[in-house]
Formats: structure tokens, C-alpha cells, sequence
């Protein structure tokens, strides 16, 4: 999975000028479409919610290039 990024190609054809600029935090990606009270838990609580298909911590070991992580 490729975040802030558009590809040409399968895996390759990276573009910087097509890249992501702005901030991203804690991106969860879930097998299912929460529902209301659910969208709402993630979006006010402190508590860490992590997708059952991806969570935040799964791209921690692919970042590279001129990332700030904060």
C-alpha cells in the first residue's frame, strides 16, 4: 500500500511533483465501513484505534525521502 504518492505504474514511475504535500496522522484502514458511533470513537478519543487491514504503525518502517515525522 502507497500513501501520498500516485504511480504510473505497478511499484514504480514515482513522480515528486504528483507526490503528497501537507500532514497525514494515523491512517487505519478497516475491512468494513465503520459505523456512525464508531467514526466518531476514532475521530474524539485518545484511545488508539488501529485498522484490522492496516494501522498507522504499519508504515513507520517505509518512510523515506524528505518526511518530517513528528
Amino acid at each position: 500500500m502507497i500513501l501520498g504518492q500516485e504511480q504510473d505504474s505497478l511499484g514504480t514511475k514515482f513522480s515528486s511533483v504528483e507526490s503528497f504535500k501537507g500532514k497525514m496522522t494515523r491512517f487505519n484502514l478497516w475491512n468494513r465501513v465503520l459505523n456512525q458511533t464508531e467514526i466518531y470513537e476514532v475521530m474524539t478519543s485518545c484511545t488508539e484505534f488501529a485498522g484490522n487491514v492496516a494501522s498507522w504503525p504499519d508504515f513507520n518502517k517505509g518512510i523515506y525521502g524528505r518526511i518530517k515525522v513528528v
